[in-house]
């Protein structure tokens, strides 16, 4: 029917024949040629991307859009719906989120990026999980992170830094579970807080420090929570109090609890790559206002 329209337009003197039932077919042959050509051409370019065999596996390029818009979500191509080549995932304002190249075998390589252009994060996949070193930057293209895995599990010693390149804490992870010492510092490089984690949480001695070197606080950790006798220090080694804590509460519960995790020197957001076939991450709503909306319509 487009051509039909398209034809009307280009030979005007044809278009009443069109639509006469007796007109002459050898007359009109190469006018039918030329609309099947065009109504081909129409049904290629349409069925271009996104195609299934009979088996139902993708083949050739595919293309998805961001709902209800016509900014491209993601492209790349299929061979027995498996992903190839290149793959392009982007924020729903047209900006590269992701690039991911699928190479031979298992292995993917990933690079994600800010809006902004600039490299957020890069690794690689095996078997379409995380795998050997991830690295992680902020828009100043400096280094946040550094996180290492075995098949999507976590191993190894990961690092998190500060803005200013200098270390901000490190902790090791043995079959996906955080196995071993924890250290936290302060941003000139002093130590700021040692712990032992065993199979995810803290267990024995853990001690906090003043910047100037000074314990802050130390006491024991079981089943990662406060145990037995906690002392606090001021900053020149004189000591302030001294708790007792069973199964993390204090003794004496009229007293302020002291909260060690209130210093927000080892506060720190983190930025992780989002698995390249999630959602776009400026569309997702923040979970916590989730829940509290989910509440109020309780």
């Amino acid at each position: 029917m487009i051509a039909v329209i398209l034809l009307g337009r280009i030979f005007p003197s044809w278009r009443c024949s069109l639509f006469i039932p007796n007109f002459d077919p050898m007359k009109n042959l190469f006018l039918l040629l030329l609309i099947g050509h065009f109504t081909s051409f129409t049904l290629m370019s349409q069925n271009e991307f996104n195609q299934v065999d009979e088996n139902g596996l993708k083949q050739g390029a595919w293309k998805k859009y961001h709902r209800g818009d016509s900014v491209v979500k993601y492209e790349g191509s299929f061979i027995d719906d498996k992903a190839v080549g290149l793959f392009t995932h982007n924020y729903s304002n047209g900006a590269v989120r992701v690039k991911i190249v699928h190479g031979p075998g298992l292995v993917s390589r990933a690079v994600n990026y800010w809006p902004d252009g600039s490299v957020m994060g890069k690794g690689k996949y095996v078997r379409e999980q995380k795998d050997s070193t991830w690295l992680y930057f902020d828009q100043f293209s400096t280094k946040i992170a550094e996180e290492y895995y075995i098949e999507g599990k976590k191993y190894g010693n990961w690092k998190v830094y500060y803005p200013s390149g200098t270390l901000m804490e490190e902790r090791i992870f043995e079959n996906d579970m955080e196995n071993g010492l924890f250290k936290q510092y302060y941003e000139n490089g002093k130590l700021y807080r040692e712990a032992t984690f065993v199979n995810g949480g803290q267990e024995g001695k853990v001690t906090f420090y003043h910047e100037n070197g000074q314990i802050d606080a130390q006491g024991m950790y079981h089943k990662d929570v406060k145990e037995g006798l906690w002392k606090t220090f001021d900053d020149k080694g004189e000591l302030m109090m001294e708790r007792m804590y069973v199964k993390g509460l204090p003794t004496d519960s009229d007293r302020d609890i002291i909260l060690e995790d209130s210093n927000n020197y080892y506060k720190k957001d983190r930025f992780t790559i989002e698995d390249v076939h999630g959602e776009d991450n400026l569309e997702i709503p923040d979970k916590k206002e989730e829940k509290r909306a989910k509440k109020s319509r309780e």
